[in-house]
C-alpha cells in the first residue's frame, strides 16, 4: 500500500497554467450595481474590475427598450452602451435623466 502511494506521487506532474490563465483568475465578473426605469427605458450600471490593467475599475452604463419586452423569454433590445474607467459610487434617476457618480 505505502509503494503503491509513492509510486503515484513520483507519476504526478506539475501544473504550470498558460499565459491567460493569470488574465481569467484576476478579472471580476461583471456585476450589476444599479438599475434604473425611467418611462419605456431601463438602464443597466455593471461594475467590472480588472486587477491586470493600469486603470482596474470601468462601468459600463447599458440602455435597454423596456416598452417592447419579448414574450418569447428573449432580451430586451439594446439601445446604446458606454464604458465609462472609473468606479462607482451611486446613480439616481431624477426625471427622465439617469446621474451616475
Amino acid at each position: 500500500d505505502m509503494l503503491i502511494r509513492m509510486r503515484n506521487l513520483r507519476q504526478r506532474k506539475a501544473f504550470l497554467p498558460d499565459d491567460d490563465w493569470y488574465g481569467r483568475c484576476n478579472s471580476q465578473k461583471p456585476r450589476i450595481v444599479s438599475l434604473l426605469l425611467a418611462g419605456p427605458r431601463l438602464t443597466a450600471i455593471v461594475s467590472q474590475r480588472d486587477y491586470l490593467s493600469d486603470s482596474n475599475d470601468k462601468i459600463v452604463i447599458r440602455v435597454y427598450d423596456a416598452e417592447n419586452v419579448p414574450t418569447g423569454g428573449g432580451p430586451l433590445t439594446l439601445l446604446g452602451e458606454q464604458e465609462i474607467k472609473g468606479a462607482y459610487t451611486s446613480a439616481r434617476s431624477i426625471g427622465s435623466k439617469a446621474i451616475s457618480i
